[in-house]
């Protein structure tokens, strides 16, 4: 099964609906809000057994993250996602780190943290990882106080995320 470790921002949906977007009649907006910290290709059931009761134990303070800039992640002729993305991303980055030393996980982010807020529908292999500023944005808020476990599954033109379970942080 495909699945993520990731934070949950749907409650934000209507703060990221109001963000002026560039004219992108290729792509389609998200549906679902979300920052993904580790991202797992296929658990078997028995794997994402062990996965729960690692992080059972898991304890991280809660943190607060500011969305202040466009970001364009481009291919080598065009964008291909648009994402908010974070000046202080540093708590970010300490999260996704404490998990993967709990869970024995050391793969390496592909993407710099971001929400996606329009995407094709699918990514080119020339498809860059890092993103490029666009433009800086009114700042939006967002307190992070929980993370999950959740089931990626392809969807219409984007996947849907269904959690499995949701851990609040301190």
């Amino acid at each position: 099964m495909r699945c993520f470790l990731g934070i949950n921002l749907n409650n934000h949906a209507k703060e990221f609906n109001n963000v002026k977007l560039p004219d992108a009649k290729s792509m389609k907006l998200a549906k679902q809000y979300h920052i993904t910290r580790i991202f797992f290709k296929d658990l078997s059931e028995g794997e994402i057994n062990s996965l729960l009761n690692k992080l059972d134990s898991f304890k991280f303070n809660s943190f607060n993250l500011s969305a202040d800039r466009l970001g364009a992640f481009p291919n080598k002729s065009e964008t291909e996602l648009y994402g908010l993305c974070f000046s202080n991303e540093s708590d970010l980055i300490k999260l996704k780190k404490k998990l993967s030393i709990l869970i024995d996980n050391s793969s390496q982010d592909i993407f710099k943290p971001h929400i996606t807020i329009l995407r094709k529908e699918k990514l080119s292999k020339t498809f860059k990882k890092s993103k490029e500023i666009v433009r800086e944005l009114k700042p939006i808020s967002l307190k992070i106080n929980e993370f999950g476990l959740y089931k990626s599954e392809p969807d219409i033109g984007m996947n849907s995320y269904t959690p499995i379970k949701i851990w609040k942080l301190k």
